[in-house]
């Protein structure tokens, strides 16, 4: 029990320092209430769809710049996940890999930048994935590389 507080502990305070950064490669509510359950063995796809338009540009304090600004972004990742019947350290262990599609449409009128872009955005890669399944709860630690 001791080495559960322990690691409890660890993640708690490694999530604090993650959640001061200004930006990350997921946004807010894409893994959903259900984010650290892990599932049982075997192979699953999820698939993220992101959308996000913006038609205000604000400066620091707040207010309406006049840019003419119009942006459109739409982001598909599907993620390969493999959970297998390994178990490391009470876990369960698996490994994924996601592979996001981004289009993006934007204008600024102000600046003259009309563009359309879109490819293949940074891919994650995450060789160690372990999944606890307590009574009450689940945990899910994950070490990947974009």
């Amino acid at each position: 029990m001791r080495f559960i507080s322990g690691l409890c502990l660890i993640l708690l305070l490694g999530n604090f320092a993650a959640a001061q950064q200004q930006s990350g490669h997921y946004p807010q509510g894409a893994e959903g209430l259900k984010g650290a359950t892990l599932p049982p063995p075997g192979t699953y796809l999820k698939w993220y769809n992101i959308a996000y338009d913006a038609g205000t540009l604000r400066d620091a304090n707040g207010h309406t710049v006049p840019a003419g600004l119009d942006l459109d972004v739409f982001i598909t990742a599907p993620r390969l996940i493999k959970m297998t019947d390994f178990k490391f350290l009470g876990a369960d262990y698996g490994f994924d890999v996601a592979v996001p599609f981004v289009s993006v449409d934007q204008q600024v009128s102000a600046l003259g930048i009309k563009q359309y872009k879109s490819g293949i955005g940074d891919i994650l890669v995450e060789p160690v994935i372990l999944g606890w399944h307590f009574k009450q709860c689940d945990l899910g630690v994950a070490a990947g590389v974009w």
